[in-house]
This record gives structure tokens, C-alpha cells and sequence, in this order.
């Protein structure tokens, strides 16, 4: 890695890292970035860096070249009137201003240390010992690219800036027992998560193996529950995705979340009437909606069923949350995912917050929502642009409000529009080509490939389940049936003319009883 300042970018400049901020580059972005920091401190014409898209197969003019440049300065956050890494030389070209340093060491995401008590050498060494096996523990059950590193003695202020967790130990030895007690604590702030005391009988007989599994386990649960409800009110993202993401530090799958939903479970069984850990449960009873094609095993009845359990919680506890906005807003969303008559209340909730709080940029996406459901799709769309406006470049806030964005004109039938945005989308984020652009194509276009092969994998009843989790997890929000059938009408007529089956939408069963029939006989088939 490289080190430009306070920014450390990847070798290929795809990515560069400001503290816990990831910033993502386009093909465009990362060819200028390459040709200005390897002729770092020289001016660079618009001509050389037309030649060096060129060089890329990157066809480009001089007005792109100056619209790419101020794409980069907006993610660099650089000030064109008193430039950190990029000046502009006008008539000229532009100097990529800094030189290259050595990036330092990633963070270690848990940092074993400060240990305290540990003066007797034959009583340190094997507590040392229990200490990598602890520190192996942890790491075997968070992802690989996440580091745990332990101290070798006291530990210092600096040795907790260069982590995210730290764990703190104290010992005592004392009448054949050694007492035990562990704080982990936030590195950046030093804010206690969480305490633990345990006792261990000395000399060591045998291995302490369930002393340590069971330590390492109940650090990675505090962690996770800590990242879920903390990234909330730091990055104002959804409390689902706030939890996704602490869940994903189980394992490299998708799937991890479930093991937060144990966790969260465990804590609700502890204090059912904790209203927290309540929003918590439907938030990820949601999630498991949400992401459904992962799992492939939700029908319709189980997905009506999580859906009044969800609405159960919400409201019962919505009196007790009076004081906590995010809750609310939590709350909100809820309720207006599961669709069962709530529109009224959801947006009285959020105009409460809205009027209430300081920070509005968790509401924004919210009442982008309300306004696009009820066809307001100007303003759905300048709340959506506020939200952007505000989100981290490149983090899972501003991916969430943008594919609300695309969903919202795309329910509009402004597809000149849908298009530009969804393309821009794809550059900056790969991957949404294979979620989010799997269901905005038009009726008559063929699936990409690698669409096609995924939708044939599934089977024409697996296929028409998909169109099916469209249409629950984003078309029926929207009031009017003719913007509802935008949403997956496009989708829906893709799959008719490949596979031959029919998708009839709730809304219309009661009222062509018939064709509802004759889908399902042709998705048996």
C-alpha cells in the first residue's frame, strides 16, 4: 500500500482508506490516479491524461477529463482553492501535489493488552500461553482480514490507538487460584463494553480449554452486539444494516448475520421486555426477508408470518421508545416494510424525529421512501440527494440510499435516468451488477449472462419465487398499481419470455382469480 497524507491507497488504487473510512474508485478515477501520483510534483497536461485513458482502451475527452478530476477532489475531499493532493494549473493541466510514504501496519481489529499482575515468571509464562490460545480463539470465529494481536507487557496509550478493541487483563494469584478479570473496551474512546471475572485453579492441570472458548466466544458476541447498535448512531445507516454488517465479521459468508440473530435471541430471552434488544429481533427477523435469496426456504406463509411478528413487537413497543429517536426510526421503517396499513403512523413517527433531532441523515432516506410510495417522486428524490449528500463515499450508507434512488425512478418510469444512475452505480460498486441490476432491465432485454445462468440454476419455480421477493420486498410500497408494476413488471416480463411462467401479483388474485390459476399451474410444470 501507499500513503498520500492521511490517505493509504491500494496498489491498483481501487480502494484508499482515511482512518475507518473506505473509499472506492471507477475504472476512470483509478487511470487518472495511477498517471498523477507516478508523476507525482509534475504537471500533468489534459492531453498526457487523455493518452493515458487512451492507453486503457478508456475513451475520453477534455470535458470527461475535467469531470473525473472533479469526481476524485470530491472523494479526496480536497479543496480546489487550497489543494492537499490535486492543484490545477488553469489552461495547463493539473500536479498531483504529495509523494508517496510507506503505508504503516493495518490496525489490529482486537488488540490482547494491557496485562496486568503478571510479575512471577513461572506464573507468567503459562498465562501467556492462555493468552494465544485465546487470541487464536478469537481470531478462528471473526474473518480472516481482521487482526488480533496480543501485547508482551503493560501495553501503552499508543499500543490502544493502533486498535479498534482493546482487552484488558488483571491476575491475581492467591491461594491455589488465579482470579481473572477481562474489560473490553472501544480503543478510540476507551469506553468499557464490556466486564468479565473468572477463576482458574493453580498450578494448571490440563489445558483451560472451555475457559478460553468460552471467553473468545462471549468477546466476539459483545463485539458484534456492540457493532450493531453502535454503527447505527455513528454511521445513521438502518439498524438491519448496522447489524448485517457487525455480523459479517463472523465469517467471509453473507449468511453470519444469522449467528448475530442467536445472539440477539440469547439477549431477549435474558430480558424480554428490553425494548432494545426487541427492535433488535425485528430489525433482524427483517433482515431475514431481506435477504431471503440467500437462504432460499422463504414461502409466502412464513414470510407473513414473520411479518405479524414483526408488527407485534414494533407496536408494542413503540409507548416504551418515546425518548429514543433511532428506535423510532427503526420502528418506522418496520412498519412500513411489512405493509399492513401503518402509512399514516410511520409517517407521523418520522416527522416527529425529523422535527425532533439535530442529525437528520438517518430520516432522510425514510422520507425519501414515504414520498416515492405516495408518488411524490421530485421530492423522494431531493431527499435521497440530501442523504447522499451527506454519506461517506464509498460506505454502505450512501449504496442504500442509491439503490433507494434507483428504485424510486424506476417506480417513476424515468428510465433515462435510471439508466445513467444505475451505470454509475456499477463503476462504483461492481458488485451491484449482479444484485441491483439483475431486476431493472427492460421488458424486452435479454438477462446478461451471468444472470441467465444464475435465474436457470434456480428453476422455473425458484425464478418465479424471486419475482415474487420483488415484488414483496420493494414493489407493493408503492401505492399506485401502476408504479407498483414498474418495479417488477420489467423483471417479471423477462421471465415470462424465458422461462415461460407468470407472475400475478397479490393485489391482483382476488380480482383475476383465474390467471393467478393458470401461473400456478405453469410454475408446477
Amino acid at each position: 500500500m501507499k500513503r498520500f497524507l492521511d490517505l493509504a491507497f491500494d496498489d491498483e488504487m481501487k480502494i484508499a482508506k482515511r482512518g475507518e473510512e473506505t473509499i472506492r474508485f471507477s475504472k476512470s478515477e483509478r487511470i487518472l490516479l495511477l498517471a498523477l501520483t507516478k508523476n507525482h510534483g509534475r504537471l500533468m497536461s489534459r492531453d498526457a491524461l487523455l493518452n493515458a485513458a487512451s492507453a486503457a482502451d478508456d475513451d475520453r475527452s477534455d470535458r470527461s477529463i475535467d469531470y473525473v478530476i472533479n469526481r476524485l477532489r470530491q472523494k479526496l475531499k480536497d479543496d480546489v482553492k487550497s489543494p492537499r493532493f490535486l492543484a490545477t494549473r488553469y489552461g495547463e493541466g493539473y500536479v498531483w501535489l504529495v509523494a508517496p510514504q510507506e503505508a504503516e501496519p493495518d490496525k489490529a481489529f482486537v488488540l490482547i493488552g494491557p496485562c496486568y499482575g503478571l510479575n512471577d515468571e513461572t506464573f507468567e509464562r503459562p498465562v501467556r500461553e492462555l493468552l494465544q490460545d485465546l487470541r487464536q480463539a478469537i481470531a478462528s470465529r471473526i474473518r480472516p482480514d481482521r487482526k488480533v494481536s496480543i501485547t508482551t507487557g503493560p501495553g501503552t496509550n499508543g499500543d490502544r490507538l493502533n486498535c479498534e478493541y482493546s482487552l484488558e487483563f488483571a491476575f491475581l494469584q492467591e491461594a491455589g487460584r488465579i482470579h481473572g478479570r477481562s474489560i473490553l473496551r472501544l480503543a478510540s474512546n476507551t469506553q468499557i463494553i464490556s466486564i468479565r471475572k473468572f477463576a482458574l485453579d493453580w498450578p494448571f492441570a490440563e489445558p483451560q480449554e472451555s475457559t478460553v472458548e468460552g471467553l473468545a466466544a462471549e468477546i466476539v458476541e459483545c463485539i458484534v452486539l456492540h457493532k450493531s447498535e453502535n454503527g447505527t448512531q455513528r454511521n445513521e445507516i438502518p439498524l438491519e444494516l448496522s447489524m448485517h454488517e457487525a455480523s459479517r465479521l463472523l465469517a467471509l459468508a453473507d449468511t453470519a448475520w444469522l449467528k448475530s440473530g442467536e445472539m440477539i435471541a440469547k439477549k431477549r430471552a435474558e430480558d424480554p421486555e428490553d425494548s432494545k434488544y426487541a427492535i433488535m429481533w425485528a430489525s433482524h427477523l427483517y433482515a431475514t426477508i431481506l435477504f431471503a435469496p440467500l437462504l432460499g426456504d422463504l414461502n409466502d406463509e412464513k414470510r407473513a408470518e414473520t411479518e405479524l411478528e414483526i408488527e407485534a413487537l414494533c407496536l408494542n413497543h413503540l409507548p416504551r421508545v418515546q425518548g429514543h429517536a433511532i428506535l423510532r426510526i427503526c420502528i418506522a421503517k418496520l412498519l412500513f416494510f411489512i405493509d399492513r396499513g401503518h402509512m399514516e403512523l410511520v409517517e407521523s413517527l418520522v416527522s416527529e424525529v425529523y422535527e425532533q433531532e439535530i442529525s437528520f441523515s438517518s430520516v432522510y432516506p425514510l422520507l425519501g421512501q414515504l414520498k416515492a410510495a405516495r408518488g411524490h417522486f421530485d421530492e423522494a428524490i431531493r431527499y435521497f440527494d440530501h442523504a447522499l449528500h451527506v454519506a461517506e463515499t464509498g460506505s454502505k450508507f450512501e449504496l442504500y440510499v442509491s439503490v433507494l434512488r434507483l428504485k424510486a425512478l424506476l417506480a417513476a418510469g424515468r428510465r433515462q435516468e435510471l439508466d445513467r444512475d444505475a451505470q454509475a452505480l456499477f463503476e462504483l460498486y461492481p458488485e451491484t451488477i449482479d444484485t441491483v441490476g439483475l431486476f431493472i432491465g427492460k421488458p424486452d432485454d435479454p438477462f446478461r449472462p451471468q444472470h441467465a445462468a444464475y435465474l436457470d440454476s434456480l428453476g422455473t419455480r425458484g425464478v418465479l419465487a424471486l419475482v415474487s421477493y420483488l415484488y414483496h420486498s420493494s414493489a407493493r410500497h408503492f401505492i399506485s398499481p401502476e408504479h407498483r408494476e414498474r418495479i417488477y413488471g420489467g423483471f417479471a416480463a423477462q421471465v415470462e419470455k424465458r422461462y415461460g411462467v407468470i407472475f400475478v401479483p397479490p393485489d391482483r388474485h382476488a380480482a383475476s382469480p383465474s390467471e393467478a390459476e393458470d401461473a400456478q399451474n405453469l410454475s408446477d410444470s
